[in-house]
């Protein structure tokens, strides 16, 4: 599974704001009763990779809420599967303080403080993604962060839009995809009260 994650945006908003995105959910099919688990951010990110918020009530960096949990790529990884988080803007491996466009609250796995050497080899910046991607080399589970403007968070929905046009035509293309091994999902953490 490949997971994006847009920014603090409702379905309706990134339906009617994000043509390229709203023509995938036609083609593929969408869900539109879905919330998210509280707000800010982070915990929802905590509960995509970890399955809980694990208490985390705000989006302070790794250092202030170490968590001592297995994270769905520690669970592929057990298994002999691949994983991999790609973070946009990200200026090293498993960086995990803030830097420019990148918000360490939108990389998840660097939380997790039992799996830090896997996070230091496997969360990478999203410099390799498009290669992998082409490569037909994508994880059984992954996520693709983009950076604070590319996630609509910063920028327009029309600018994140013009990002997953930019780069999911190679993943819906690939074999990973195109055999059905890959389950593609463009979600919003929250948006900003949902």
């Amino acid at each position: 599974m490949l997971s994006i994650i847009e920014e603090n945006h409702s379905y309706t908003q990134m339906r009617d704001q994000m043509p390229y995105l709203w023509s995938l959910a036609q083609q593929y099919g969408y869900a539109t009763n879905w919330t998210a688990l509280t707000h800010p951010s982070l915990p929802n990110y905590l509960a995509i990779v970890g399955g809980s918020t694990f208490g985390v009530t705000d989006d302070q960096e790794p250092f202030a809420h170490p968590i001592d949990a297995e994270t769905v790529f520690d669970q592929a990884l057990n298994v002999g599967k691949r994983a991999r988080l790609w973070a946009e803007s990200m200026p090293a491996n498993c960086y995990l303080t803030n830097a420019s466009r990148y918000g360490v609250r939108h990389n998840p796995w660097t939380y997790f403080t039992p799996s830090r050497a896997r996070c230091n080899s496997y969360d990478v910046p999203a410099r390799s993604f498009m290669t992998v991607a082409a490569n037909n080399r994508l994880p059984a589970a992954g996520m693709l962060i983009p950076n604070g403007c590319n996630d609509g968070h910063d920028c327009s929905l029309a600018t994140a839009d013009g990002w997953l046009k930019a780069r999911l035509p190679t993943v819906l293309g690939s074999d990973d995809f195109t055999s059905g091994r890959l389950v593609v999902v463009v979600t919003a953490d929250e948006d900003d009260h949902s």
